[in-house]
């Protein structure tokens, strides 16, 4: 029973944090403000957390591409996601050899792409259905 609560409350609390972001879903230029917005603490922490997990480039910038999708929608956390993705290629994945195309580079970007890609495809789901509600 006190389950039920703590998971009623929860649930709540997603669809107001969905619903009050609509009007940053809606806009455009709202949305990919906020996807840059997140973008840049995650690239700040990355460089700052560098030394203590260098075999780990993407680390910082999934929350981010989480946290601007559910702000501001699919178009935020692309953006957000690509931004990402070209940084962490660049300066994390292998620093002596930016956009490294070796396999390991590979996989680690294209499991980046799929991991984020279905971050952004359920929240937008989630948004739809909370927006119908």
């Amino acid at each position: 029973m006190m389950s039920e609560n703590v998971l009623s409350r929860l649930s709540e609390a997603a669809q107001r944090i969905l619903s009050g972001s609509s009007i940053l879903r809606s806009n455009a230029v709202l949305s990919y403000g906020v996807g840059v917005a997140a973008f840049i603490p995650a690239l700040a922490l990355r460089f700052l957390l560098e030394v203590a997990i260098p075999n780990f480039p993407y680390i910082t910038f999934i929350p981010a591409v989480i946290i601007s999708a559910v702000l501001a929608g699919s178009r935020g956390g692309v953006l957000c996601a690509a931004l990402s993705l070209v940084s962490a290629w660049y300066w994390f994945v292998d620093p002596m050899d930016p956009f490294s195309t070796s396999m390991g580079a590979v996989v680690g970007l294209t499991l980046f792409v799929f991991i984020v890609a279905v971050d952004i495809a359920t929240i937008a789901i989630a948004s739809r259905v909370v927006d119908l509600l």
